[in-house]
């Protein structure tokens, strides 16, 4: 094994997100500030040709994005096809981080059989995997895990928040009181399935602060009718919007503050480094909105449906 790489199999664009991608890149940044070589193997596609990774990429065959949501269309061929195509880019033996729905048990089976050691992130609970390490930070996981017998006794869980894989900066510098020395020059928002009257509310808040008012401002709305009613509040912003976008990848690259719920897409901010300030906008929001209280991890305004202006 070369002592300085590690590898990292995922893909992302489209449909499939950069979820993958962002925790990945955490991982990499503090496998790169121990003098490791991260190196990303990832399938082409076209959402992703202008995509931006300071490390070293290899690219697997291109492809068309993927039209579906169910996860096995994601591959090109079988697991054991796209492990023999991994296999043969990056050599043998190698260290693999795997984040990939579509690539289970019988691709991580044939990597670990080319003397490889493979770590697994598994973000949805599955009792059919084999790996050295399996990574899964949501609230809850240990009893599941505990449950199992598991073909490789030598695997090491890592289970619970306290192994979410944020960007190292996030962790130690992204606290709210850090937060008024930070340079925005542009804001991101979007808040998912929020009721259109607590858009309403929010955008009329907006409107009454003079912080907002000096910054470009992004909105991500589900319909144009939510952007019509949105814009005829906010008539004195610098604002554009975006209907439905395939991914917020770029959206986060380009600004410096986001205003999101406390779903799935706050971890995936996080991972990135990205400043936030969350609203709850659903009732299985609440458990990360804890842990981003108990963490003092961004900063969360309460409720938006409920929260007055």
């Amino acid at each position: 094994m070369k002592k300085h790489e590690i590898f990292f199999r995922l893909d992302c664009g489209g449909l499939i997100g950069f979820g993958h991608l962002s925790r990945c890149l955490s991982v990499a940044q503090a496998m790169a500030d121990r003098g490791f070589s991260p190196i990303f193997v990832i399938r082409e596609r076209p959402s992703i040709q202008t995509i931006r990774i300071p490390y070293s990429i290899r690219w697997l065959k291109k492809v068309p994005d993927v039209s579906s949501n169910e996860i096995e269309k994601w591959r090109v061929v079988d697991e054991q096809g796209e492990a023999d195509e991994f296999i043969a880019m990056v050599g043998k033996p190698r260290f693999v981080f795997l984040d990939h729905y579509a690539l289970g048990l019988d691709w991580q089976k044939k990597v670990l059989s080319s003397g490889s050691k493979l770590a697994l992130f598994q973000d949805v609970y599955s009792a059919r995997f084999e790996a050295d390490f399996l990574i899964n930070y949501n609230p809850g996981t240990g009893g599941s895990y505990s449950k199992l017998a598991g073909s490789r006794p030598e695997t090491k869980f890592l289970l619970g928040c306290q192994f979410s894989p944020l960007a190292r900066e996030y962790a130690e510098n992204h606290r709210f009181q850090d937060f008024f020395n930070v340079n925005v020059e542009r804001i991101g928002i979007y808040l998912g399935g929020a009721p259109v009257e607590s858009l309403l509310r929010l955008a009329t808040a907006l409107s009454l602060s003079e912080f907002y008012k000096v910054k470009e401002i992004e909105w991500v709305v589900n319909s144009d009718e939510e952007r019509v009613a949105i814009a005829a509040i906010l008539t004195s912003q610098k604002i554009s919007f975006c209907i439905r976008l395939p991914s917020l990848m770029p959206l986060y690259q380009r600004v410096q503050l986001f205003i999101g719920a406390c779903g799935v897409s706050y971890l995936e901010r996080a991972c990135l480094g990205l400043w936030q300030v969350n609203f709850i906008v659903a009732e299985n929001q609440l458990p990360v909105s804890r842990v981003l209280q108990q963490e003092n991890l961004g900063f969360l305004v309460g409720d938006l449906r409920t929260l007055n202006i």
